[in-house]
C-alpha cells in the first residue's frame, strides 16, 4: 500500500460522513504529489458538534466534485470546511438543491477556477462567486442570483443556466459591457414534451435584452429540444421558436439545438433526406 500511494491520482468516496474528510489530511504525506481527482457523495448523520473540518493543502487537486447524497439533508447544517486548493480548476456542486455543499465551501479559495457547477439558491451562492468568480470561464447554475454575474465573473465565456436564463440580461446596467461570453446553454423544463409551454419559460423576456452590451455573443444552445421535435418543420411551425429564431438572428445570434445543429441548418438537412 505504501507503494501504492503516491502514484494514486483520483479518489471516488461515495457515502462518506463529512465528519471523515479529516481522513484526507491523513494521506496528505503520501497522496498529495500526484492527487488531481477527487470525488464525493457526503452524508450528514454521525457529524460532532464541532464547526470546522481542516483538510489542509491539496496542492495538486484539478477536479473536485462534492454533493450530498440526496436523502440526508434534513435540517443539519455541513460543517466548514478549511483546505487549500491552488490548482483546482472544475468545482461542482451539484445543480439539485438538495445536493448543494456550498456550506461547506462558501469560504474555500480557488484561485485557478474555470469550471463552476453550483445551484444558485443558497445564500451564500453570491459570497462565494465573489471569492472565486474572477478566473470562471464556463458556468452551470440552476438560478443566477442577479445580472452582478457579470461583475463578478468578467472572463465568463459560456453560461448554462436552468431557469429563467433571461433574469440575468435584463437588469444590466446601462453602458456597462461583458466582452467575453460567447455561448449561453438554456435548457427546456420538461412539460410533456409541450415545446409551446417549455420554450415559452425558456426564452421569456429575450426581446428586450440589449446583446449589444455582450459583443461577443453568437451563440444559444437550446438543451431538450433533441427528442421533442421529429422534424426542422416542428421547429419552423412552431411560433415560439420561430420568433425567438428570429429575435436572435437580427443580433447576430445563432440559435442551436442540443445536437449543436443550428435550427436552420438542422431543417436543411432533414429536407435533404
Amino acid at each position: 500500500m505504501s507503494r501504492l500511494l503516491p502514484k494514486l491520482t483520483s479518489l471516488v468516496y461515495l457515502d462518506a460522513p463529512l465528519i471523515d474528510l479529516r481522513q484526507f489530511k491523513l494521506l496528505n504525506p503520501a497522496v498529495v504529489p500526484n492527487l488531481q481527482t477527487i470525488d464525493v457523495r457526503l452524508l450528514l448523520h454521525g457529524q460532532s458538534g464541532r464547526e470546522t473540518v481542516e483538510l489542509g493543502a491539496l496542492s495538486e487537486l484539478a477536479y473536485f466534485r462534492c454533493r450530498l447524497e440526496t436523502s440526508s439533508r434534513h435540517a443539519q447544517r455541513l460543517h466548514t470546511l478549511i483546505l487549500d486548493l491552488p490548482n483546482l480548476t472544475t468545482f461542482s456542486m451539484g445543480v439539485q438543491e438538495s445536493e448543494d455543499t456550498l456550506d461547506a465551501f462558501c469560504t474555500v479559495r480557488m484561485p485557478s477556477l474555470t469550471h463552476l457547477q453550483l445551484c444558485g439558491r443558497h445564500p451564500k451562492t453570491e459570497e462565494f462567486l465573489r471569492l472565486n468568480g474572477e478566473t470562471l470561464k464556463v458556468l452551470e447554475i440552476f438560478n443566477t442570483p442577479s445580472s452582478a454575474l457579470w461583475t463578478w465573473c468578467p472572463h465568463l465565456e459560456h453560461l448554462r443556466v436552468y431557469d429563467d436564463p433571461a433574469s440575468v440580461f435584463k437588469s444590466l446596467p446601462g453602458g456597462q459591457g461583458h466582452s467575453f461570453l460567447s455561448k449561453l446553454y438554456p435548457n427546456l423544463p420538461v412539460l410533456n414534451s409541450n415545446i409551446e409551454k417549455a420554450m415559452l419559460l425558456a426564452t421569456d423576456g429575450f426581446e428586450f435584452v440589449d446583446f449589444s452590451q455582450f459583443p461577443n455573443f453568437r451563440g444559444v444552445h437550446i438543451r431538450g429540444l433533441r427528442g421533442r421535435t421529429r422534424s426542422g418543420r416542428d421547429i419552423k411551425k412552431n411560433p415560439t421558436c420561430d420568433s425567438f429564431g428570429m429575435c436572435m438572428k437580427k443580433w447576430g445570434i445563432v440559435v442551436y439545438d442540443g445536437s449543436g445543429t443550428p435550427w436552420r441548418e438542422r431543417a436543411q438537412i432533414r429536407r435533404g433526406r
